[in-house]
């Protein structure tokens, strides 16, 4: 009952062989399924058949034939796509990071493809109906795809999908992190390499989790100083506000008595602060808490 992208997940590329007839096929993507005990694996000879892969099973003689998508066609660049993506968070059950994509109705597009930069912290993950998913650029990013299930499971334009879930560690906290959407071009995982896919994707900064180094308050105001200074310059934050949420920062870092009250008044400038992106006051707000949680272990 899984779709082939939810089962396929042995994907590599390079040079490839027709075991039938000798022939040596170049830069040829192949995806199989790890239930498959493959012995040999190739393509049709003919031109006018692209994407048409043959996997050999031993014991029973069988030949599976699948025709698969063309991997010849090249994905759409990211200004295609006009899309967002949104997380949900809640401290009552932090290690689950969800998120929802929404195209505008201008989109050229629909979206295909979602990859939120957390790989290494994703201890678990959730796909929507239909769709697979793969860790890439030697597992720093989940990726989420659609690339060979039926085009009404895309995301399409004036819609949005959820779905998307990462499940981190006990001890991950919020940070912040890129992410990349993709267009819906119908290709396998794997046509692409990490690289083109990450290039030819609408690139965004989310919330997602991230590795607590220390829980020594110094330290951990020192993360917060480094939060503000990037919500700040991927513009979460008003400009004309982010002089003065600095200045609170500073402030908390530089106590040395009631880091207690520098924390609290931090807050207070935090909640007057206008932001554009749900993510600041999420981020920002936990990174400050958890400086107060650690207070009392190292007075």
């Amino acid at each position: 009952g899984r779709s082939w992208a939810e089962t396929a997940v042995a994907s590599g590329g390079g040079v490839v062989h027709d075991l039938r007839s000798g022939e040596r096929l170049e830069d040829f993507n192949l995806i199989v399924p790890h239930e498959f005990p493959v012995s040999a694996v190739g393509t049709t000879a003919d031109p006018s058949m692209h994407g048409r892969l043959w996997i050999h099973v031993p014991g029973d003689d069988l030949r599976f034939d699948f025709g698969l998508p063309a991997c010849d066609r090249k994905s759409p660049a990211g200004d295609k796509v006009d899309a967002t993506l949104a997380v949900r968070w809640e401290s009552s059950d932090p290690s689950l990071y969800r998120y929802r994509v929404a195209v505008a109705p201008s989109s050229a597009a629909a979206v295909g493809a979602v990859a939120v930069q957390s790989g290494r912290l994703a201890e678990r993950t959730s796909t929507p109906e239909g769709w697979g998913v793969d860790l890439i650029k030697s597992d720093d990013w989940v990726r989420w795809s659609n690339g060979l299930g039926p085009a009404d499971e895309d995301v399409r334009p004036g819609t949005s999908g959820d779905g998307f879930v990462i499940a981190a560690p006990a001890g991950a906290r919020p940070g912040i992190v890129e992410y990349r959407v993709q267009g819906a071009i119908g290709l396998p995982r794997g046509c692409e390499s990490d690289d083109r896919f990450l290039k030819n994707s609408l690139a965004g900064h989310t919330v997602g989790p991230e590795t607590v180094e220390s829980a020594i308050p110094r330290k951990l105001a020192q993360r917060l100083e480094q939060l503000v200074d990037k919500v700040c310059d991927i513009g979460w934050l008003a400009n004309s506000d982010c002089a003065t949420l600095k200045n609170a920062a500073r402030e908390v870092l530089s106590a040395e008595a009631d880091r207690a009250a520098d924390v609290d008044r931090f807050l207070d400038v935090l909640a007057r602060s206008r932001s554009s992106h749900q993510g600041a006051t999420l981020v920002l707000t936990d990174a400050a808490k958890l400086i107060k949680e650690n207070l009392e272990l190292y007075r």
